[in-house]
């Protein structure tokens, strides 16, 4: 026996809702992605390197290793990596470089890792930015 056409109609709409759904959910990952992604370069700096690693597998992870020169001071260098990611104050250091760190979760199955040397040289300051991104599903 066919469906009557109100309700082939309220199933269209359903359907078409759920599609919609789906397509902003995808949408919004992407845009979160690029958004975790994205903002590594301290601005005037030039990039040196970069290079992404993505790992498949039991825990699959977005990995972001970025080499940047910059002419700016030290200070200002070292103070917008520690604002822009939230890092704080420097965890290690030895003669004229020193390691920000930083590791959390996020919605408690990515985990977070973000580590930023800022070495002071005769050329300026050489930036190394790594990032990663996994999925711990527990």
């Amino acid at each position: 026996m066919p469906l009557p056409t109100l309700d082939r109609r309220w199933l269209i709409i359903l359907g078409l809702a759920l599609l919609v759904t789906a397509a902003l959910a995808v949408a919004g990952g992407a845009w979160a992605l690029y958004r975790w992604y994205a903002p590594q370069e301290f601005p005037g700096s030039t990039m040196t390197s970069d290079s992404s690693f993505v790992r498949p597998g039991t825990y699959p992870s977005l990995r972001r290793d970025t080499s940047y020169q910059s002419s700016a001071p030290f200070n200002e260098v070292y103070k917008w990596y520690s604002i822009t990611f939230g890092l704080g104050p420097e965890q290690y250091g030895t003669g004229a470089c020193i390691l920000m760190a930083r590791s959390n979760t996020v919605l408690r199955v990515f985990e977070n890792d973000v580590g930023v040397t800022v070495c002071d040289t005769p050329f300026g300051q050489k930036i190394l930015v790594s990032r990663s991104l996994t999925l711990r599903v527990r």
